[in-house]
């Protein structure tokens, strides 16, 4: 093979190579990171165990209010029933009665808020599991398309480099030496096609000795003198 065209091959697969390279790492990254995935499933664990928790401080609220209202009637029995109590025992049933009493409001109010919170959690918690069963399931199709994808490109990359080796086992090393530093410098583009004695890359015109080198296939590389890449014919 012509050392041109080797050059013309080698460029296009090290064309194809970058771009499906950046492809393969974006893909690999992407089935790696459940970030958002994982931060929908802590949420949803959150809400579930903020409504645990409001529950059981419902159960402990509704039994102490029970007990506390049972209490509330035992005074309230004991003041006003048939008996022999002493001024000071009254007192004392009255004060009980009366601190009962304010207990009996302050958790009937405690009730009714973790009720209200109960059901707006549980609204959250509903809410949020259909969110996150749409997103997993969202997840796994993206997951499954993502790792087809990434699978092909691992296939195709293999078989660039396979061909990239061999394109460059074709060139010499002053070649390679040449090409290397030229695709770092221009950015992936070392190559420049020469068409009616002018480099298409900068539009410089080339020397006639130089252009009848290259059009004519020589085996000596030319450079455009203009961006420095090498000339290949059209």
């Amino acid at each position: 093979m012509h050392v041109l065209e080797a050059l013309r091959q080698l460029r296009d697969v090290d064309q194809e190579w970058s771009i499906s390279g950046q492809e393969y790492v974006v893909l690999r990254e992407r089935l790696a990171d459940q970030s958002t995935l994982q931060a929908a499933q802590e949420a949803q664990q959150q809400r579930q165990a903020a409504l645990t928790q409001t529950r059981q401080k419902l159960v402990s609220a509704e039994l102490e209010l029970r007990t506390t209202e049972e209490r509330l009637q035992e005074a309230n029995r004991q003041l006003y029933a048939d008996g022999n109590l002493s001024p000071r025992e009254l007192d004392h049933l009255r004060r009980d009665a009366d601190y009962l009493t304010r207990r009996v409001g302050e958790l009937e109010e405690l009730v009714l808020g973790l009720m209200s919170g109960q059901e707006e959690q549980i609204a959250a918690v509903e809410r949020g599991a259909a969110e996150l069963a749409a997103l997993e399931s969202q997840a796994s199709r993206d997951n499954a398309t993502d790792l087809a994808r990434y699978r092909e490109l691992r296939a195709a990359l293999q078989a660039l480099k396979d061909r990239r080796e061999a394109l460059r086992g074709t060139l010499s090393p002053q070649a390679l030496r040449l090409y290397d530093d030229l695709w770092r410098s221009k950015q992936g583009a070392p190559l420049a096609n020469l068409q009616d004695g002018r480099c298409q890359v900068c539009r410089v015109q080339v020397p006639r000795e130089k252009a009848r080198s290259v059009e004519s296939y020589e085996a000596r590389l030319v450079t455009c003198d203009g961006c420095g890449r090498i000339l290949i014919p059209s």
